[in-house]
């Protein structure tokens, strides 16, 4: 558990893997600039920002973030970023892209909170807040939070 700090990792041009982690009440959660990054199972809540990346191709699965100010920030240079499996339910926006993300994001296969409550759009910073920045895809979206089994009809 990583809590209550300005950012609790910070990482430049260097693998990082975190399983199981906990990211609670900090500045930001994981900040990275290229490197090979790969975030699975982990929870960022209560932070200004869970994750921010620049110049990477992160992969983040099976991952909650919750109460955040910002969700994930990708601010420029992503490319092939794999979100996949994750629960969103952030307080402003759930993914955001910076002003020079000119690359699209592919966020299929995740379970968006605002979904529910018609408000997505207000969640997702992308191309169609900004000319210029990539868009976010959400569809096809998961039906019920990550880790929840679905009822069978």
């Amino acid at each position: 558990t990583f809590e209550r700090g300005p950012w609790a990792v910070h990482s430049h041009d260097t693998p990082v893997d975190f399983e199981d982690c906990v990211f609670r009440a900090n500045y930001g959660g994981a900040r990275f600039q290229g490197g090979r990054v790969v975030i699975r199972r982990c929870r960022f809540e209560d932070n200004r920002i869970g994750v921010r990346c620049l110049n990477g191709s992160p992969v983040i699965e099976e991952s909650v973030f919750a109460g955040n100010l910002t969700g994930i920030f990708f601010r420029q240079g992503v490319k092939a970023a794999v979100l996949r499996r994750n629960n969103f339910d952030n307080r402003e926006y759930d993914l955001k892209l910076g002003e020079a993300q000119a690359d699209d994001v592919d966020a299929a296969q995740n379970w968006w909170k605002a979904a529910a409550e018609g408000k997505l759009a207000e969640r997702i910073f992308d191309g169609a807040d900004s000319e210029g920045v990539g868009r976010v895809t959400v569809d096809p979206q998961l039906t019920v939070p990550w880790g929840t089994p679905e009822k069978k009809k």
